[in-house]
């Protein structure tokens, strides 16, 4: 059976999918409808550019896994409705106006920081001009010569849960979330960073489009049109200063297969299919990486682990800060969520890392619906997660990995608090 065939099942079950999750959570954005159609797009892309193509092996483990996604959103789903809840809105405003606060604040002096101590290299990059700029300042941060902290930046993305908790909460965009921004799109600005630019941004978005969802019957038109207007606005600036930055990195990081004069077109198409070609080079051709257990899903937890008894140098090999490449037919990386779960735990990571993920969200999704701001914040992560899954695993970044285990620390905190003084939260 050829490419045809199964490329022809996919999408046939990937529709029948979107369709089907539609019945289930009652709307169009939930988790197994974003999940199949980011891996349909990519798997189209695939298909019709000339890149390296899925064969018979890869096709059965993207068919599999997209059905034990489904499996598993259908699991968490049924017992998030089952569940028994004791908030029917949502409820802890205040300790979100303080957790937000904070976490605005010290993302706020990180940057501030790092601005000051890399002064001098950013005006050395400035100087280079702007056709440049952004590939000049990306490859400084990811050849470290910059100063700074890729696990305090999880700070970023950590401010945007609680800024959009306290946005969909208020029903507006605060001044807090315009300070917080502008802070974001510097940092962006500076470093040439598109992930972390997308995290934040997808975060923040996630958490509006939730409340969206949730209190469209009891909010008024006017102010439904206000968050749908600041909504629409931060995203308008993401996707903005996202193809900027592609742009400007296309230009001296080129994949011409054809598409046209400029490798920007390229580049962006290449982008939506060059990892499911990368999955399956690493699938077929029986890549071996000889890497330590979990370190491209659990890469930054594993790396801090191994420091402690091994020396830096084994650590780095064992649990590299970048995923490996492949020639296919130029240099490419991420090869999806899929490779890394295969890469650190074979056949078992392919089968349970999508039934969990599967579960995990759709749990959080329904929970988030009741009323549970925590859940809010688990299924904004979750879903970024999803969106973010064709590309590669974002608990691979330290940031993201970082960003996670703030968010669950502060509220845990912030309760133990509460209680010592006797307040309900």
């Amino acid at each position: 059976m050829g490419n045809s065939f199964y490329f022809s099942i996919y999408v046939f079950i990937s529709l029948f999918l979107i369709i089907f999750s539609i019945k289930i959570f009652k709307l169009w954005f939930n988790p197994l409808s974003v999940y199949s159609f980011i891996f349909l797009i990519n798997v189209i892309f695939n298909f019709f550019l000339p890149l390296y193509h899925p064969e018979t092996y890869t096709w059965l483990v993207l068919i599999s896994c997209l059905l034990i996604f489904t499996l598993g959103s259908f699991f968490g789903s049924h017992f998030g409705l089952k569940r028994n809840f004791s908030k029917s809105k949502y409820e802890d405003e205040r300790k979100y106006q303080i957790l937000g606060l904070i976490s605005v604040l010290l993302a706020g002096i990180y940057i501030l920081v790092f601005i000051y101590l890399n002064k001098d290299t950013i005006f050395r990059l400035l100087a280079y001009g702007f056709n440049s700029f952004f590939y000049r300042t990306y490859s400084f941060y990811i050849s470290s010569q910059y100063k700074a902290s890729g696990y305090l930046e999880g700070l970023l993305p950590l401010s945007s849960i609680y800024v959009g908790i306290l946005d969909g909460l208020e029903g507006k965009l605060h001044k807090r979330t315009i300070l917080f921004l502008v802070s974001l799109t510097i940092f962006a600005f500076f470093t040439g960073l598109r992930t972390i630019l997308f995290m934040s941004l997808g975060l923040y978005s996630v958490c509006i489009l939730i409340f969206l969802i949730k209190n469209k019957r009891h909010l008024d038109k006017k102010k439904i049109n206000k968050i749908k207007i600041g909504l629409v606005s931060v995203i308008g600036l993401g996707l903005a200063l996202l193809f900027l930055i592609t742009y400007n990195r296309s230009l001296f990081d080129k994949k011409d297969i054809g598409l046209g004069e400029t490798s920007f077109k390229d580049s962006v198409f290449i982008e939506m299919g060059g990892h499911i070609g990368r999955l399956a080079y690493f699938l077929e051709e029986r890549e071996h990486l000889n890497t330590g257990v979990g370190a491209f899903t659990l890469g930054p937890v594993m790396r801090s682990i191994c420091e402690f008894y091994k020396s830096p140098d084994f650590c780095d090999e064992k649990f590299p800060r970048a995923q490996p490449s492949a020639p296919i037919p130029f240099i490419w990386i991420g090869g999806t969520y899929l490779m890394d779960l295969y890469a650190d735990f074979g056949i078992f990571g392919i089968i349970f890392g999508p039934f969990l993920l599967g579960w995990l969200s759709s749990f959080a999704w329904f929970r988030a619906q009741k009323g549970d701001l925590f859940q809010l914040g688990l299924s904004s992560f979750l879903m970024v997660f999803i969106i973010n899954s064709f590309r590669f695993s974002l608990t691979f970044a330290g940031n993201f990995f970082l960003a996670c285990i703030l968010f669950v620390l502060f509220v845990f905190i912030y309760k133990i608090f509460a209680s010592l003084s006797g307040r309900s939260i």
